[in-house]
């Protein structure tokens, strides 16, 4: 195996498969606040970076105030019952399992906000794989690399010893700005091909495919 020390994965995407949770949460935010639905590629292109700025993004003048309007909606949506649960990906658990066991210190780095992330570890019982983790205003957003930064500093890992794992190229162009090996997958919003334009060190149908690639 590649000896990295550290692992580091995105979130959303990347290890649970919660595209259809977050187009859903989108859409009745923008169905509960008057707004017209700009379609599903739009939002798409917004996954991965946090709520503020997903927002501005989707939607032309949106002002601060109806910004945090919108995430405050989005919010109560995602943490109610009317949307469907996000699922693991398969061979998730027993990759991150096998990571650990080989000596591995993993972590996610995510636009998602702390409330959701502890959300999800929960439901999932995964917190106890995860070391380290950076969310949505813990930081400056993808692609700067400050939070990947953070998490290498409070590990104690170096760029040389990291690997980072996402769907989006915000991730990778995140890893790249740090000195950091990146692999790409192709589990979220981002195609093989714009992937590969990032530089990464493969791009991969899922995580399922990282045991192999790093044997």
């Amino acid at each position: 195996m590649t000896a990295y020390k550290l692992v580091v994965f995105d979130w959303d995407g990347t290890l649970i498969d919660s595209i259809q949770r977050i187009l859903t949460c989108f859409k009745y935010t923008l169905r509960d606040a008057g707004v017209p639905w700009p379609g599903e590629v739009r939002i798409k292109e917004t996954i991965g970076l946090p709520l503020v700025e997903a927002f501005p993004h989707v939607l032309e003048d949106c002002d601060p105030e109806q910004t945090e309007e919108l995430v405050e909606i989005y919010r109560r949506h995602w943490l109610g019952k009317e949307v469907p649960e996000s699922t693991l990906f398969p061979g998730v658990v027993e990759l991150l399992t096998w990571l650990q066991e080989k000596g591995c210190c993993l972590a996610v780095a995510t636009g998602k906000s702390r409330v959701g992330l502890e959300r999800d570890w929960k439901n999932m019982d995964l917190d106890r794989h995860f070391s380290h983790s950076r969310c949505a205003g813990e930081g400056r957003a993808k692609p700067d690399p400050d939070i990947l930064q953070q998490i290498m500093e409070e590990a104690g890992v170096n760029p040389a010893d990291t690997l980072m794992i996402g769907d989006h190229v915000l991730d990778l162009d995140m890893a790249k700005a740090a000195g950091v090996d990146a692999l790409g997958v192709t589990t979220g919003s981002v195609g093989h091909d714009r992937l590969m334009t990032s530089q990464p060190l493969a791009v991969l149908d899922g995580v399922g495919g990282l045991r192999e690639f790093l044997t």
